[in-house]
């Protein structure tokens, strides 16, 4: 071993430091070795000949590495490295020979040496081969570690696999749903258990069949499609209805098919090619009877609510008597201090007083029922026309005559050109046949609900009825025609027909006759009701504007059922301002369709009431007397009339209703055509 120049570098990683056995018979070498090794960061352990280095190899459980002379006396290190790799191969063995015994070098690593240094080396050289030989065992070692891992990894998953699909088996098999498999020609490749429960098969009597056997004949045409679809696209994967049939199912009390639900995809080999269908199906047989039950009852409730909805015609002809009189007013100025200072002709039609009784004679506080709450009563309105700028309310009144009526006032401050408080201003409104009004249609709403009702118990009445009958005819005829108990019988037998033929009364009261249908002018009849309503929308600071088509509307209706839809909107739209607003009607033609707005500035109605804004009985208005069915009767009857009502409504600003109806369709049945210019 030569001496370098200078000290070799001896950082060294963690992982190439190692246990090293050095075998030397030259005790100088041996201590020059370790020093270097353990200054490089090695551990080392020194033996002078084969045996002591055997025993030291049997002693120590780790040694990483053996650095061995060839040349020694007695046994050489070709017989240490033999001894070694009998029993273990993968033990890095570094042998070092003498200058020019190149063939010795060849011979130990044909042995198994892992690498050899030539005599004199220096200490790079030693560190170098040491360090190579360590990394590359300790790859080694790394690689059958790894592979083991993996054989642990493949073991494992092998078994989980083996696992998930004997429970995707039994979850398969014991699925009350149907899963089977096709290939390309649509023939029966698999099919669990669960075509046995649904549809009555045996799995194994199906395996080879065409699927087409199984289906009604009237979807196989569909079904055929539906396979050519996953043909060309894996991604077929939707849900479809499709009728299969039911062995032995005619004659024998049973469907003969039921309906399914099937989702199917294609499946495909790596090169694209189709390989078959896969397919789930679950039996909704039951699930359709309840949607067609529930579809059919949808539709009687709403024949039974267009019915009832003609309830309200008597007392809507009444509200149009009384809207012809509603423009009537009784208009007052007084002074600060109360008295009349002017008058109009409706104080002396409505209040009975003259205008020389009143004027600078009289106090407004006469009109109150009692003395007693005459300066309280002016005082609290003058109070708020001081804050507020005026007061808006309903008030009891006294006529001349003594009686006491209901009014609608309206008090707002009188001035002079220069803003200075001349007065007040009393603007009034007889309000008692209006009240009237609203509590007869309060009592036609119940009416028609009771209407609904009755309906309801008597069709639940008569279900029981006919079976107390027909049980009750069967034991007269099995007793004696003479015998005092048939007599009774049949005396029941009377009654129960007297109790049926008095429901069916009951229905005849309830059911109101149905409307003759003519056809009319949109515009005409809107106009018509803004005429009888334009007085008491005005009393309630309430601003119209008509923005009515120039061509006419004409629809194919009822007039006094279309009236009450209207009707109801502009009385909703009145209790919406109740502080005054616009109110604006506007009508076009769009299309085949007449299209109303009706469009106030209240108070709108919040976003949690809008789905339900039409619902029977439902209202936003607790407080006061309203019934809520006026919007689900309006909604009714757009119906029958083949429109539709739709709302929009922003809290704060307003709400609009929506109205389309079908126009009027000429003679040859076809619509009038489109008008120049018209906007769609």
């Amino acid at each position: 071993m030569a001496a370098s120049g200078q000290l070799p570098n001896l950082e060294l990683t963690e992982n190439l430091r190692g246990m090293v056995l050095v075998v030397d018979d030259e005790e100088t070498i041996l201590t020059v070795l370790k020093n270097l090794l353990t200054l490089r960061g090695h551990q080392v352990m020194t033996a002078s000949d084969v045996p002591q280095a055997l025993s030291l190899y049997h002693q120590h459980i780790r040694i990483d590495a053996v650095l061995t002379d060839i040349r020694m006396p007695g046994q050489n290190g070709l017989d240490l490295l033999e001894k070694i790799r009998r029993g273990d191969s993968e033990l890095p063995v570094l042998v070092m020979t003498g200058y020019g015994e190149y063939q010795i070098a060849v011979d130990a690593l044909r042995k198994g040496a892992t690498d050899y240094l030539e005599k004199p080396f220096s200490a790079d050289e030693l560190f170098s081969a040491l360090e190579r030989t360590l990394e590359s065992s300790r790859l080694r070692k790394l690689n059958r570690e790894y592979q083991q891992h993996l054989e642990q990894m493949i073991s494992q998953r092998t078994a989980e696999l083996a696992v998930s699909e004997e429970r995707y088996r039994t979850l398969v098999e014991n699925s009350s749903d149907i899963f089977y498999s096709l290939d390309t020609d649509g023939l029966l490749t698999f099919v669990n258990e669960g075509v046995r429960h649904t549809l009555g098969y045996n799995p194994q009597e199906l395996l080879g069949k065409p699927i087409g056997a199984l289906l009604h004949p009237e979807d196989l045409l569909s079904r055929a499609w539906n396979v050519r679809e996953r043909r060309r696209s894996p991604r077929a994967d939707h849900w479809t209805e499709v009728r299969f049939l039911a062995p032995n199912g005619k004659g024998q009390g049973v469907p003969s098919h039921r309906v399914l639900e099937v989702k199917a995809r294609g499946t495909y080999g790596d090169d694209g090619r189709f390989l078959g269908t896969e397919a789930i199906a679950r039996d909704i047989t039951e699930r359709k009877t309840i949607e067609e039950k529930l579809s059919k009852q949808a539709a009687e409730l709403a024949n039974l609510v267009d019915e009832k909805a003609s309830e309200v015609q008597r007392v809507t002809q009444l509200l149009k008597n009384i809207l012809q009189s509603a423009e009537d007013f009784f208009i007052l100025s007084t002074d600060p201090e109360g008295i009349v200072t002017s008058v109009n002709e409706g104080a002396r039609k409505i209040l009975g007083y003259s205008a020389r009784e009143l004027v600078g004679k009289a106090n407004v506080s006469l009109l109150a029922p009692e003395s007693g709450e005459a300066q309280p009563w002016f005082e609290h309105m003058t109070r708020a026309v001081a804050h507020r700028g005026r007061w808006q309310g309903e008030k009891e009144l006294r006529r001349a005559s003594g009686d006491v009526f209901s009014a609608r006032l309206n008090v707002r401050p009188l001035v002079d050109q220069a803003s200075r408080m001349m007065g007040y201003v009393l603007i009034g409104q007889d309000i008692t046949e209006q009240k009237n009004i609203e509590e007869q249609i309060l009592r036609s709403e119940k009416l028609a609900a009771a209407g609904r009702l009755a309906a309801g118990l008597a069709h639940e009445i008569n279900n029981p009825l006919y079976g107390i009958r027909n049980a009750i005819e069967i034991l007269e005829q099995e007793l004696p025609e003479e015998s005092e108990t048939r007599q009774l019988v049949g005396l029941s037998l009377r009654e129960i027909d007297r109790i049926s033929f008095l429901l069916s009364k009951m229905l005849d009261f309830y059911r109101p006759s149905e409307d003759e249908r003519t056809e009319l002018d949109l515009s005409t009849l809107l106009e018509n009701l803004f005429t009888f309503m334009r007085g008491q929308l005005t009393s309630h600071g309430i601003e119209t504007i008509c923005d009515f088509s120039e061509k006419p509307l004409a629809v194919n209706g009822s007039p006094s059922q279309l009236e009450q839809v209207f009707m109801n909107l502009f009385a909703n739209a009145r209790t919406a301002m109740s502080s005054g607003g616009q109110l604006t009607v506007r009508t076009r033609k769009v299309r085949q369709y007449a299209f109303i707005d009706v469009m106030d500035t209240g108070v709108g109605i919040e976003k949690k009431h809008i789905a339900r804004i039409f619902d029977a009985f439902f209202t936003t208005h607790a407080e006061s007397k309203h019934s809520g069915l006026g919007l689900s009767v309006s909604d009714a009857i757009v119906r029958s009339h083949g429109g539709k009502i739709e709302v929009q409504s922003e809290v704060g600003k307003g709400t609009t209703f929506s109205i389309w109806l079908p126009l009027a369709q000429k003679k040859d049945g076809h619509p009038s055509p489109r008008e120049d210019g018209e906007r769609v």
